[in-house]
């Protein structure tokens, strides 16, 4: 009896094992049949609403197209996105639809698929300046159709298009002389000037808090103002500033050199630096007019003496007698009387010219006379 009894019991236990085993084998292997599904509807979109029979499956890929040929990615260009449609059931689909989150309204070949059949549908898209301050095009698309048991749906997996793009400013620069002090008609130290800049975005997007950057002019403490802080691409900015007087220490080389750049933001908030632009100007040391002869204490006759200089001036000028400061008077006398020596030949040889002309005139008439 207890033999019997305890093979019973042996028995027993080794059925409930392998039940056990079994269960464990069909728990795993339904998890992995699941997890295998939602991969499968990952990759090829899974119907929303399943009907027995009917089942659909989406496709979608995108393709860009440089409309303009200028081998970069802007606004204008256009991104075809092609869905493919397959019937993966059993039962034949009618008024088969596609629309895109991105996009709208998908046009399909055609509205009805037998089983295992596909069709295509096709979406275009031309790129807006929304889409390039963006940086990408989401495309998501969901498929829907209509079976004998009902409604079905297929979403197909999200397609981004990268459409970098960044902003390209350049400036360029003129000046103006706003007071001529010396009344030289050119570029003088101590005129007045006035510097314009023109800011373009020859870049794909658009640049905010745009500004000009002049080292010149922020060492002198001279503001710039521009007509806006925002630029599309293709677009202009104009920016003045204002009024600078000239200094000797601005004249480097006798030059008035501007190295003006532009800032600016990009829509993702990057902050960039445009091109740069490199005006120079001769600047000319600030003339002196002495309308009058200088005083007798000068050296010279007597008159009015030369006016003081009112701007800056060269370290030096060159006379006769050598190198003397620019407010010597005896420099201004020698610079006097040169354009007055000047002045005194011209009428001597006008003088001569007309005594010449008279007695040529006066032999003329007694030839004249002689021979008549």
């Amino acid at each position: 009896m207890l033999n019997g009894e305890r093979r019973r019991r042996q028995t027993t236990g080794a059925c409930t094992g392998r039940l056990l085993r079994s269960a464990r084998r069909i728990v795993v292997a339904g998890a992995a049949l699941t997890i295998g599904s939602a991969m499968m509807g990952l990759l090829a979109g899974t119907p929303a609403s399943a009907v027995a029979g009917a089942s659909m499956r989406l496709f979608p890929s995108a393709r860009y197209i440089d409309v303009n040929q200028d081998k970069r990615r802007d606004t204008g260009d256009r991104v075809d996105i092609t869905y493919k449609v397959h019937n993966a059931g059993t039962e034949s689909l009618s008024q088969i639809s596609v629309r895109d989150s991105a996009i709208g309204a998908v046009i399909c070949t055609t509205t009805t698929l037998i089983p295992k059949a596909d069709t295509a549908c096709l979406a275009q898209h031309y790129v807006s300046l929304g889409d390039m301050n963006r940086g990408v095009l989401t495309s998501a698309a969901t498929a829907t159709a209509e079976s004998a048991g009902g409604a079905v749906t297929a979403a197909g997996r999200q397609i981004t298009t990268n459409l970098a793009g960044r902003p390209t400013l350049v400036v360029t620069s003129a000046v103006s002389v706003t007071e001529d002090g010396d009344n030289s008609g050119g570029l003088s130290i101590g005129d007045k000037v006035v510097f314009t800049f023109v800011i373009a975005n020859e870049g794909t997007t658009t640049a905010s808090r745009v500004a000009v950057i002049d080292p010149l002019l922020s060492s002198a403490g001279i503001h710039v103002s521009c007509n806006g802080t925002s630029l599309d691409p293709g677009a202009k900015l104009a920016c003045r500033s204002a009024a600078m007087t000239t200094t000797t220490q601005q004249a480097h080389g006798g030059n008035l050199t501007s190295a003006a750049h532009a800032i600016g933001v990009t829509p993702s908030g990057a902050a960039i630096r445009g091109q740069g632009n490199t005006l120079v100007k001769r600047l000319g040391p600030r003339l002196n007019a002495y309308p009058h002869a200088p005083s007798a204490s000068s050296g010279g006759s007597s008159g009015t003496a030369p006016p003081a200089s009112t701007g800056s001036v060269p370290d030096s000028v060159t006379s006769g007698a050598g190198s003397r400061a620019p407010g010597d008077p005896a420099s201004a006398s020698s610079t006097w009387y040169k354009r007055s020596s000047v002045i005194a030949g011209a009428g001597t040889v006008s003088v001569l010219l007309v005594l010449g002309a008279s007695v040529w005139w006066l032999w003329w008439r007694r030839r004249l006379r002689h021979n008549g």
